[in-house]
């Protein structure tokens, strides 16, 4: 089966004879027009059109709800703690915002509830995963990746600890699995290398064996900013080569087996990626630099084999900046995509979005 990705601004003919589409709901839209910095944003598609964007502006989390595509009035989260690198998802039939309190520890919980201090610590980029009725939250920490269980009662406690084997770890990604959950993250020397490392955890989100390298690669990278989806037949797990304008995607089995790796790059530089995965289909966001600079390009893939199902399409247009995207889709295949780029009001960054959905 192929995929069509089709949008207005589209400057290339699809292949024939595709039998399922792509379109874009709306055209790109600002979050928000702002002289304060904004960066970091994530995205969430759940049930009943409940969509969110969450972003990093000054010391503060940052969300809307989206409708249709269209970003609504913008809420301060944790409106009485400073935090950064928010990170949303729908899960257990609501929408979890988590983010680091840069005094140390996390803030978070369900949008519709109080939200709750847990951990202990420096604390950098969590993801987040469903776990029970709450949530099982990854983040990076001075000597390890910390897993640590959130209830939707605001209980917490710490289920896992991954040490480091250089000096510097975070960024991670945590997704369920048949038996448990995947977690990967990005490790450095501070000199000469990186690399990105993956675990399974047990059904209690404890370590079920040592992690392994996915990849380690010269010099040292500081934002390798591994990706991760799973489904019904396996994982998929990018990351970002940036000293050589290279992104790597990477398609496992059910048993964690390598089954194909592909170049995201071309004769182009690329950078950060994202992943999210309806069942089999993968979808795939990815940074690309042009002559007339950066922009942010989709592309659905089998998540078994990573075989392209469509041509990757462009959904922003050229920003002077990286677009550090983040894509999230239902199980229907109404999807959003967030990205940053340079804004009009005096040349600081800027968080939008785009809605898709799957056309029969």
């Amino acid at each position: 089966m192929w995929l069509q990705l089709a949008c207005a601004d589209a400057d290339r003919t699809p292949a024939p004879e595709l039998e399922v589409g792509i379109g874009f709901v709306a055209a790109e839209q600002p979050v928000r027009d702002s002289a304060i910095e904004q960066h970091h944003a994530t995205v969430s598609v759940g049930d009943g059109g409940e969509d969110h964007v969450t972003w990093w502006a000054g010391v503060r989390t940052v969300e809307a709800q989206l409708e249709d595509g269209l970003p609504g009035d913008p809420t301060i989260r944790f409106p009485t703690a400073t935090t950064s690198h928010p990170q949303l998802a729908f899960l257990n039939g609501a929408t979890w915002l988590v983010a680091r309190a840069t005094r140390g520890g996390l803030v978070g919980g369900p949008l519709d509830e109080a939200a709750v201090a847990f951990g202990e610590g420096e604390r950098s980029h969590p993801d987040v995963a469903g776990f029970g009725d709450g949530v099982l939250v990854a983040a990076g920490g001075v000597d390890g990746l910390v897993v640590e269980a959130l209830g939707r009662d605001g209980r917490s406690r710490k289920t896992a600890e991954l040490p480091y084997q250089w000096s510097r770890g975070g960024t991670p990604a945590i997704r369920a699995v048949a038996d448990g959950w995947r977690v990967v993250w990005a490790e450095g020397d501070l000199v000469a290398r990186s690399g990105v490392r993956a675990a399974y955890l047990d059904a209690a989100g404890a370590l079920r064996e040592e992690p392994e390298w996915v990849a380690d690669w010269a010099p040292f990278d500081d934002d390798a900013r591994p990706a991760l989806a799973t489904g019904p037949s396996g994982e998929a797990i990018a990351w970002r080569q940036g000293s050589r304008g290279e992104a790597w995607l990477e398609l496992r089995d059910l048993e964690g087996t390598v089954v194909a790796r592909h170049a995201l790059h071309t004769d182009e530089p690329a950078g950060r990626p994202a992943l999210a995965a309806m069942d089999d289909t993968l979808f795939v966001a990815w940074e690309q630099q042009r002559s007339d600079g950066w922009v942010v390009r989709l592309q659905a893939r089998d998540l078994a084999t990573g075989e392209v199902l469509g041509p990757a399409v462009q959904v922003s247009t050229p920003s002077g900046i990286p677009g550090r995207p983040a894509v999230a889709v239902d199980a229907s295949g109404r999807g959003v995509v967030s990205w940053e780029t340079t804004s009009d009001l005096e040349g600081v960054t800027a968080v939008w979005v785009r809605a898709f959905a799957l056309q029969e």
